[in-house]
């Protein structure tokens, strides 16, 4: 299949309240600018299937509300530029199965 690829920039959002954000399968999520991925009201964040994320310039993705962000089957995370995975209220940041957290942040 041919890949999907989804840019968030300058200070926009991808917002979801009671849902999740699912990559999969090549699909890539490019943050840069203060862009934020975020699910409110319960719901996780996914990536698998060599899915991939990729944050810079201060941009996050972040979970309230007892959801998780998580990374299975050979996805990939890099963050750069100040930017960060976010969970509050409960929930988990979980990389499994050979995926990969890659930052120039210090943490």
């Amino acid at each position: 299949g041919e890949d999907v690829i989804f840019d968030l920039r300058d200070s926009s959002s991808l917002t979801v309240d009671e849902g999740n954000i699912i990559f999969y399968g090549d699909a890539s999520l490019n943050a840069d600018l203060n862009a934020i991925g975020e699910v409110t009201g319960g719901g996780n964040i996914e990536f698998y299937d060599n899915a991939i994320a990729s944050l810079d310039n201060n941009s996050q993705l972040s979970v309230y509300d007892f959801g998780s962000i998580t990374f299975v089957e050979n996805s990939f995370a890099t963050l750069n530029g100040e930017s960060y995975l976010y969970v509050q209220d409960g929930g988990n940041i979980e990389f499994s199965d050979n995926s990969v957290l890659n930052s120039d942040n210090s943490f």
